[in-house]
Formats: C-alpha cells, structure tokens, sequence
C-alpha cells in the first residue's frame, strides 16, 4: 500500500490537541482532493444515542448514514482497506 505524505499543515508537536479551526479545515480539503480522497464516513465508528425505554436514535442515524450516501458521502466501514474505499487514488 502506497503511504501518503503527511499534509504540510502537521505539526506532531500539537497532536495531542483536539482543535478545530477553518484554515485548517480548508487546508485538509485542498490536501484531501490533491490526493484524490473524497469525504468518507465510517458509519461503523458511531454510535446511537439510546436511553432504554425513553429513546432510541438508532434508525435516526441509519436515516442519516442513507441521506449522507444519497448527497454523495462514500460511506464505508472501518474495516474496509482504505485503498478499497471509492475514488481513493494510492
């Protein structure tokens, strides 16, 4: 499997931090579409909100998943190979 370049917006020393800001936001697009990715969701790395007997927000989030993949979001699972997911370029 060919290892992509780290985006040149990295910076190892931050990466404990969980931050998110615009510029970079635009940054890891640009990166993203250079590399051919496209916006993917794992929709086996989510999780419900379900309170037992009050509310179950299961088939709210298949709906979401479905509408996510009809807008054109390639939807995967974490394990599929990233060099299987649609319209990735490695």
């Amino acid at each position: 499997m060919k290892q992509l370049p780290l985006p040149p917006f990295f910076d190892r020393s931050r990466a404990p931090e969980v931050f998110r800001v615009p510029y970079m936001e635009a940054q890891a697009a640009d990166w993203a579409r250079a590399h051919g990715i496209k916006h993917t969701s794992q929709e086996d790395c989510t999780s419900p909100v379900v309170i037992p007997g009050v509310i179950d927000f299961t088939q709210q989030g298949n709906d979401a998943f479905a509408r996510f993949a009809a807008a054109g979001m390639h939807v995967v699972k974490s394990t599929d190979p990233i060099e299987t997911w649609p319209e990735v370029n490695l």
